[in-house]
């Protein structure tokens, strides 16, 4: 009699390498996926709103660099003149608007290649001095240089302008410039609630910028002798 070996077939041929991700293993994986997401997208967006703000600061610093450079170049000019002496004293340079929102001045401008009072000559072909005269004012934002040539911004974003006036104790004049200066774009992280009051230096004059912006803001100034007045 012939006895055959009985054969037991799997019923389940897959092994447990084989098996799919049961629906908890899928949301474990959402949820830390997610989790990871969140975290690298709150970290864009805080390098982003830095990066903004860097900007931004850059911005302000360069404007009032710009500012202050032309103007304290050209004030520390005021007044001169190498040829007062020979018309007997008799001073035709000066500062000649002494006012809180702009000032107006004049000086001897050499070697500058320049016809600056407009009579045709230049520099040294200039047989009485070539009187450049300036005034420097605050035109809608901008810093504004004006000559005979016309009105050229040298800064922009500027706010408001200060100028105060008084005498060092040598007798020379000294100019203080107070500047309000503001970014060039909003910034999500800065929220003006309430209106911010600016008080200024020496004057004691009150800036009120109103609530609602999202503006960044720097009150900066300086004091500038004018070495060639009241001397």
């Amino acid at each position: 009699m012939n006895r055959h070996k009985k054969t037991i077939y799997n019923q389940n041929p897959k092994s447990n390498s084989d098996k799919g991700f049961t629906l908890v293993e899928i949301c474990i994986a959402m949820a830390i996926s997610g989790i990871v997401i969140v975290g690298i997208y709150s970290m864009y967006t805080k390098h982003h709103e830095i990066k903004i703000s860097q900007e931004i600061t850059n911005n302000i610093n360069q404007n009032i660099r710009s500012a202050l450079y032309i103007m304290k170049r050209e004030l520390m000019f005021a007044g001169y003149d190498p040829e007062v002496n020979a018309l007997n004293g008799l001073a035709r340079t000066g500062i000649t608007a002494e006012l809180p929102d702009s000032i107006t001045f004049s000086y001897v401008a050499a070697e500058d290649e320049i016809d600056n009072d407009g009579d045709g000559f230049i520099d040294a072909d200039d047989f009485d001095g070539d009187i450049a005269t300036v005034t420097f004012d605050v035109q809608a934002t901008n810093l504004v240089r004006t000559d005979i040539w016309g009105a050229f911004p040298i800064a922009e974003n500027i706010e408001n302008i200060e100028f105060s006036y008084s005498d060092a104790a040598g007798g020379e004049r000294m100019v203080r410039i107070t500047l309000l200066v503001r970014g060039n774009k909003e910034e999500k992280t800065i929220s003006n609630t309430a209106p911010t009051v600016y008080t200024l230096p020496d004057t004691g004059t009150q800036w009120t910028i109103p609530a609602g912006d999202h503006m960044r803001r720097r009150l900066t100034s300086c004091v500038i002798r004018c070495r060639n007045i009241g001397i």
